[in-house]
């Protein structure tokens, strides 16, 4: 009989790090069949989410940067690359026509 499994070393496993926990925002889409995400500023997070459920742009600037520590110019710089992202990514879209009641 063989003691070669007996004898065999145990793998020591290495401890990784206790990972601290942190709120992080997403944005997901698909694109010819294929998901993708992106990480995105909690302003953006917000500022997409607004606009999404249908409020309007000025408060959805409002909403987006009513928590935000940016001071106001680096909060016009912070529009304009989400809205360039945004629109190069094609998230805008012309809204469906209503239905006539």
């Amino acid at each position: 009989m063989s003691n070669a499994v007996t004898e065999r070393k145990q793998a020591k496993r290495t401890r990784l790090p206790a990972m601290r926990r942190s709120q992080i925002h997403l944005a997901v889409h698909r694109y010819e069949n294929s998901v993708y995400y992106r990480r995105i500023d909690p302003e953006a997070y917000r500022l997409l989410s607004a606009l999404q459920s249908g409020t309007l742009l000025g408060q959805s600037l409002e909403i987006a940067f009513s928590e935000s520590t940016f001071p106001a110019e680096q909060q016009a710089a912070k529009i304009q690359e989400y809205f360039a992202h945004a629109s190069e990514l094609g998230w805008f879209c012309k809204p469906p026509p209503k239905l006539a009641s």
